[in-house]
């Protein structure tokens, strides 16, 4: 029986190859990359924006109520600090906490790549910079991966996965 389903799998891949052979196979999807990052960078934008306005109704409604948000940071391997937030309450309850103690800081976003893995799940990699920090304690830069799905018309922040470098403590 294993013997019959190999020679069935072969048979399958090889005609596959032949259908290709003479142009009968699928078209190859069209690369839509540039217009992936741009969808990216547009909802990176939303939150810059609602960060920048320290608007946390505007936060809330970019996460979905299960989100996580992690990070590590450090100034050093040996100064590596990690932590992770779960949810989209305890998410905002930590914007918050640093808008209150960083009142001046800014979240600038630049998004490199992105795809969608389906129609409905958008990751991207993006460079950030959180500026406007006292000087023992920025600027924050670092690398973000963003995982976003698509719930009744709207991308939502599902999980974010960020690694930054911080100044080191004088």
């Amino acid at each position: 029986m294993r013997r019959a389903t190999s020679v069935v799998c072969l048979a399958a891949a090889l005609a596959a190859q032949g259908l290709e052979a003479r142009g009968q196979a699928q078209p190859e999807a069209r690369d839509l990359s540039g217009v992936v990052v741009a969808l990216a960078a547009r909802e990176s934008a939303a939150l810059v924006k609602a960060f920048n306005e320290r608007n946390l109704k505007d936060v809330a409604a970019l996460f979905t109520p299960d989100a996580d948000f992690a990070f590590l940071q450090g100034s050093s391997i040996e100064r590596l600090e990690f932590a992770l937030i779960r949810g989209r309450e305890e998410i905002v309850r930590n914007f918050e906490t640093f808008f209150s103690v960083f009142p001046d800081s800014r979240l600038n976003y630049t998004v490199l790549y992105a795809r969608l893995i389906e129609p409905d799940v958008l990751i991207s990699d993006s460079k950030f910079e959180i500026s406007g920090l006292p000087r023992d304690a920025g600027p924050i830069r670092g690398r973000a991966v963003t995982i976003r799905v698509l719930e009744s018309g709207v991308w939502k922040i599902a999980v974010e996965r960020n690694v930054s470098r911080t100044p080191v403590a004088k």
